[in-house]
């Protein structure tokens, strides 16, 4: 959906390839937005510098994500894995997977 922040109304829509995306995050520019799609394992970036936005690429992941999280000073993003204790590292301008954190000191579950 895109909102008229003006006066909190829906003005548009933005098809994404995911009929699934949960949760969002901007980069500090605000001008990607990426959308988690935790049962489709991917993650959608959107330009949303032109009206009203358009998808740039659609980003496979190891598994599903549970939460996203853009950095307010780095070019990355964090996507938590809801499959297993992991962060996984993007990049927010190449799209790419850089890294994968494994949080073996958190239990899932517990």
């Amino acid at each position: 959906m895109v909102i008229d922040t003006d006066d909190d109304r829906v003005v548009d829509q933005i098809a994404t390839p995911s009929a699934n995306p949960h949760r969002l995050t901007m980069t500090p520019s605000g001008k990607k937005l990426f959308t988690e799609n935790e049962e489709d394992a991917s993650i959608t970036a959107v330009d949303i510098a032109v009206s009203p936005g358009r998808v740039l690429d659609t980003i496979a992941m190891p598994g599903p994500i549970g939460g996203i999280a853009a950095s307010p000073r780095h070019p990355y993003f964090v996507a938590a894995a809801a499959d297993r204790t992991a962060l996984y590292i993007v990049d927010s301008d190449s799209h790419l997977l850089r890294g994968t954190l494994t949080l073996d000191f958190h239990h899932q579950g517990v």
